[in-house]
């Protein structure tokens, strides 16, 4: 019998979106007060045919930039976290009369056909409750996991960008983490979580050693750490 892998203590953290895929290694961080460390990064932009929808329709292409990652840094078996960001990722905010509801309180379109998950968000200044709710299509889901098998890599979590940075922000603020501070955040920021986070000072959080890499890169090609980081952070969840 042949034995099974041995997977290593190595995460990788990938982005997918309709224009870019980014592909980021963390490690357990070893400095006092940073819990998490970034070891490398890389970033490839996209062809509209080639991730239209988030719909894997060149394949090969994507896997080839992620086996170039996965071989410079001998990542072959690690921890992965997936996230994705486009339209095919249906995201809203629903408001119920109770901080409890039950699966059949939500509306879910196609809801047998479709994964979706919910948490709750704030309380509203008129006593109802605000949830995130999100949902990706099951072929869609099947996608991912497929390429994760292809790629050598041990898929821990699949997740909407925003739903982790929701994470990111919670673990952040820590024990000053506040709901109604959040309701407030929301709403000073168009409701956008990613404009929320982007104004957070994460410093205290992760050690960035990207030693010998690349050290000049135009605005467009920067790494989106705070993406990375919250997926990070929801895979070690």
């Amino acid at each position: 019998m042949w034995p099974l892998p041995r997977y290593k203590k190595e995460y990788v953290t990938i982005n997918f979106s309709p224009t870019f895929v980014q592909c980021c290694w963390f490690q357990e961080g070893k400095k006092q007060g940073h819990p998490m460390c970034l070891k490398a990064w890389d970033k490839v932009f996209l062809h509209e045919s080639q991730l239209e929808n988030l719909t894997l329709f060149n394949q090969s292409f994507i896997s080839q930039f992620i086996q170039q990652f996965i071989k410079k840094y001998s990542l072959l078996h690690s921890y992965a976290f997936f996230g994705l960001t486009g339209p095919t990722v249906v995201e809203e905010y629903c408001s119920f009369i109770t901080s409890t509801p039950t699966n059949d309180d939500f509306f879910i379109k196609d809801k047998n056909k479709v994964w979706w998950d919910s948490f709750y968000l704030y309380p509203t200044v008129d006593g109802k409750f605000i949830f995130y709710v999100t949902s990706l299509k099951r072929e869609l889901v099947f996608q991912y996991k497929l390429l994760a098998c292809i790629n050598n890599l041990n898929l821990v979590t699949l997740i909407p960008r925003n739903a982790a940075l929701f994470n990111l922000y919670k673990m952040v603020k820590g024990k000053g983490f506040s709901r109604s501070q959040l309701s407030l955040d929301m709403q000073n920021n168009n409701n956008q979580i990613y404009e929320v986070v982007a104004d957070m000072n994460l410093n205290s959080f992760i050690e960035i050693d990207t030693r010998g890499m690349e050290p000049d890169q135009n605005e467009d090609e920067k790494l989106d750490i705070n993406s990375a980081l919250a997926l990070f952070i929801a895979g070690r969840r």
